[in-house]
């Protein structure tokens, strides 16, 4: 696929999720919705980057240190520092696509599904680092 096509896919995403995203909307601070922006295109290549761009390999250390950020900090700090910016409460969420699914899925905790898109986003990206390399023989 195209590099072009690429881009736009994934400035559609973002624009999407943006566009969706309420706390946006509701944020009177210019940095802090330029950090809302900023958050979304974070979040849109933590969970598509690797369908889209390929690049497994650097899509997987990505992945690994958003999870160490966040074991440090207990929380998203991009959300952290977004919420005061916003004057937002402390306990509220960024507002990415897996959340709006999440209402749908009320039975299940929030982080549950984060981490198992991530488990199985790791999953894609080590069999491809492993078709590319060949570390394992399959």
């Amino acid at each position: 696929m195209n590099y072009n096509i690429k881009i736009i896919i994934y400035l559609i995403l973002v624009i999407i999720e943006t566009i969706l995203d309420k706390q946006f909307r509701n944020c009177k601070n210019n940095y802090g919705k330029l950090l809302l922006i900023f958050h979304h295109f974070i979040s849109i290549y933590l969970y598509f980057g690797s369908f889209i761009f390929g690049y497994h390999l650097i899509h997987l250390l990505f992945i690994i240190l958003v999870g160490l950020l966040y074991k440090i900090y207990k929380k998203c700090p991009i959300t952290i520092i977004q919420n005061n910016l916003c004057n937002f409460e402390n306990n509220t969420l960024f507002q990415s696509y897996l959340n709006h699914i999440h209402m749908y899925l009320k039975n299940m905790n929030i982080m549950h599904i984060h981490l198992i898109m991530l488990i199985i986003i790791s999953i894609y990206d080590l069999y491809y680092i492993n078709k590319n390399y060949k570390f394992i023989k399959i």
